[in-house]
């Protein structure tokens, strides 16, 4: 394959993505992990529905490596990717709390 067809491959490929809006979607939270990554330790990437909801505080928990715990407050869910730090280190985790993710939770 020529350099014209590849391209001519990759333009096609990233408007397909690009004006498809679940695709467009999935693109960005990958897009979003991948920076999150690069800028912080991150030990995981969980799904909203694995961390443990206290229904005392209205949080989400998760303990990390270090005897810590990771907390993300009800208040603080919104349909993306979110870093949260360790409350004890300098290790974070990744929680998806996308749509799917969300609805996954509330149907438990």
């Amino acid at each position: 394959m020529d350099q014209c067809s590849r391209t001519f491959r990759l333009i096609d490929e990233a408007w397909k993505t690009l004006s498809d809006d679940s695709l467009r979607r999935k693109y960005d939270a990958e897009l979003s992990a991948s920076e999150l990554h690069n800028i912080h330790p991150v030990q995981e990437e969980i799904s909203l529905s694995s961390a443990f909801y206290n229904s005392e505080l209205e949080q989400y928990e998760k303990d990390c490596r270090c005897g810590g715990k990771y907390i993300l407050s009800e208040t603080e869910i919104c349909n993306e990717l979110i870093l949260v730090d360790c409350d004890n280190c300098s290790l974070s985790i990744i929680i998806d709390c996308t749509a799917s993710e969300i609805s996954k939770t509330s149907n438990s």
